[in-house]
């Protein structure tokens, strides 16, 4: 049965070579042909049909989370970056004052035996601080000291309604596990739990605390997750745009007086409030807490936010915990491990000078030309979407024609760090000048708010990663993915289209999806849909999460639709919108040949597969399934794939293959 599927692949070259399509012998530039399990029928498993073989030869390598296309990416970028820093910590002069920042922070990093020398000392007078403060007001105050990752999340956002604007925004913040960590009874979550406890506990002996404060803390941990909202929960919480005075008595229990100083709210505007009741729940736990117990968690919570600027006694507590969370990573030389360093503190300007070096004027055209296609595509679909009403469509269709890709602009304009000064022998104190930098630039965004909401990078270039920003109506791919498998210059196009293509097509997918629907052209949360609009397309999402809800993340771990739903939508209005994009490019430059008895239709659809090749250790995949909105790459491809119709045409699936689904079934967003 397995090897009919193969052969029916192959038969439908044979049919096209017969009816005059060209045929050229391989390889598939950009395609691992390698990778493919030719005994599974692409209607039953197409990401193992298009990953089996690299999958069964592949593990996971010890003192690893995931083994992939990603991972490999990644470490191409994260070694471009190293030797970057490398070169800067020695000759930062070269660069000028972005050089020189960041090559000075690399230097520090660089200089462990002063690190390991100077102890905790370093943190000691934020310590003394908080051993001091004498009420639980001023502890949940002090919450929002830079750089601090406390159970309240205090920044600078876009207004919703009017995103030039800058609004302080207050919402939930971090905990030292996932919260669901805290709350479930099976028993790999209670051992991660007692990892946790043994690091708290590692935490309060080298920093001179009690440790037996550590059950205690963990416990008000617990307290704090039982009244936080889950990840699906959260991305459709209510953000309300609050006066302090209104703030004050929706979210009681806080000194909002203090908080709102120390965070450099300018006295006048409203504020952005998470709007579900969480804040004023945590407000409630903090003040039920002892004194003692709240003190010891805050310094808990900074000691595990700076825990890499520590000597490496405490670092190696902090890495048994990631080894037993499932969060490995493999041994680096310190000046590798650098590179996540300087992108976490210094991001906006090592993205500045990647952008520089890596970026090439060819790459940029072709991925330009790309878009376009993509774009076009989907604003035809819009056009002829036979459910959405004309007042709807008019709105769609000018949110699509005003979205515009932003490539080479990170690396156009240095970032201003003219205030910056940092020193090359004092990574801690490096830390903190930065930490203050960041919260100095905050408040300026909030000074003049009418110029800086939309905040022009929300990623640095150099993550391997893009994303549509909604405020600015705009799609970003960083210059960081433009390389194999997610782009090549010299792949062929029907790759590229499957790829980088599928990729911007699933970014504008988001703009449209269960949220993004919300904003309009301008980057303005309103609903501008009709009423009959909403309730069709309503439809369609229900669907696709029904089809979601059948697949597992793990054996007995149901993948989670309402937390996956935005992306599981941009995941198949991506996949079409690729497919009609590379229509676009034949019908423009004339019919692809065959290669390797592979139509470009069938390349571009394996290329989708192939874009998502990667294998997760078991702790990585149930962490992921707990706080990721992807779903596990399998059913990124498997639950897509099912829905298009020009996957069955491609790959002859049939009735009676374990995807299919028939016509009626098949959930069509455009």
């Amino acid at each position: 049965m397995r090897a009919v599927g193969a052969g029916m692949v192959m038969a439908l070259g044979a049919v096209l070579v017969a009816a005059g399509v060209p045929e050229q012998a391989g390889p598939i530039a950009g395609l691992d042909l390698s990778a493919l399990d030719l005994a599974t029928p692409p209607g039953d498993d197409f990401w193992r049909y298009a990953n089996g073989g690299w999958a069964q030869r592949t593990p996971v390598p010890p003192g690893s989370d995931a083994v992939g296309v990603s991972v490999d990416a990644r470490r191409n970028v994260d070694a471009q970056v190293h030797a970057m820093l490398d070169a800067l910590a020695v000759h930062p002069e070269r660069e000028g004052k972005v050089g020189g920042v960041v090559g000075a922070l690399h230097a520090s990093w660089l200089a462990e035996q002063q690190v390991d020398a100077r102890g905790l000392a370093p943190a000691h007078m934020v310590l003394r601080r908080i051993a001091r403060l004498a009420s639980i007001d001023r502890v949940e105050a002090a919450m929002v000291m830079p750089g601090l990752p406390g159970p309240i999340a205090i920044g600078v956002a876009p207004d919703p309604a009017q995103p030039a604007r800058a609004l302080l925004s207050i919402e939930q913040g971090a905990l030292g596990l996932p919260r669901d960590f805290y709350l479930r009874r099976e028993p790999v979550y209670a051992g991660y739990r007692a990892a946790y406890l043994a690091y708290l506990r590692q935490l309060l002996t080298l920093s001179g605390g009690r440790a037996a404060d550590a059950r205690r803390i963990l416990t008000l941990e617990t307290r704090i997750a039982e009244n936080q909202l889950d990840g699906a929960a959260r991305r459709t919480a209510p953000m309300l745009r609050l006066s302090p005075a209104k703030l004050r008595r929706t979210v009681p229990g806080w000194p909002w007086g203090p908080v709102l100083c120390a965070s450099g709210y300018p006295g006048h505007g409203p504020i952005l409030v998470q709007g579900d009741g969480s804040l004023a729940a945590l407000g409630r736990v903090l003040h039920a807490t002892p004194l003692p117990v709240a003190r010891a968690y805050l310094a808990l919570r900074y000691l595990d936010g700076h825990v890499r600027y520590l000597p490496r006694r405490f670092r190696a507590a902090r890495d048994r915990l990631d080894s037993a969370l499932g969060v490995l990573r493999p041994a680096a030389p310190r000046a590798a491990q650098g590179v996540a360093i300087a992108n976490e503190l210094l991001g906006e300007a090592v993205g500045y000078l990647y952008v520089r070096r890596n970026l090439s004027a060819e790459s940029a055209r072709q991925v330009h030309a790309i878009f376009e296609d993509v774009r076009a595509g989907l604003r035809e679909r819009i056009t002829h979407a036979a459910w959405m009403d004309d007042a709807t469509r008019s709105g769609a269709l000018a949110k699509v024609d005003s979205i515009r890709l932003r490539l080479e602009e990170a690396g156009a304009v240095p970032p201003d760090l003219s205030r910056l000064r940092l020193d090359r022998r004092d990574l801690f104190g490096n830390v903190e000048r930065i930490e203050t930098y960041r919260a100095l630039l905050d408040r300026r965004r909030l000074a003049a708010p009418e110029r800086a909401g939309a905040r022009e990078w929300p990623m640095s270039p150099q993550i391997l990663n893009g994303y549509y920003y909604a405020p600015t109506n705009s799609l970003i791919i960083n210059v960081a993915l433009l390389q194999p498998p997610f782009f090549d210059a010299a792949a062929d196009p029907a790759v590229n289209y499957g790829a980088i293509g599928a990729f911007i097509g699933h970014e504008l997918g988001h703009a449209f999806d269960d949220q993004g629907s919300r904003i309009d052209a301008e980057g303005r949360e309103r609903d501008w849909w009709t009423a009959t609009a909403r309730r069709a397309y309503a439809a369609r999402t229900t669907a696709l999460s029904v089809q979601i809800a059948a697949f597992e993340a793990l054996p007995g771990l149901k993948v989670d639709p309402r937390l996956t739903l935005g992306e599981n939508i941009a995941d198949l209005i991506g996949a079409q919108a690729a497919l009609d994009a590379y229509a676009r490019y034949q019908k423009r430059t004339g019919l692809t040949p065959l290669v390797a008895r592979y139509s470009g239709e069938q390349r571009l659809l394996l290329s989708l597969a192939q874009m998502r090749r990667s294998k997760l250790a078991p702790d990585a995949a149930r962490q992921l399934a707990a706080i990721d909105g992807h779903a596990p790459v399998q059913v990124r491809i498997n639950a897509v794939v099912r829905n298009l119709d020009a996957w069955y045409a491609a790959f002859g699936v049939q009735a009676g293959a374990k995807l299919y689904l028939p016509p009626a079934e098949r959930v069509r967003f455009w």
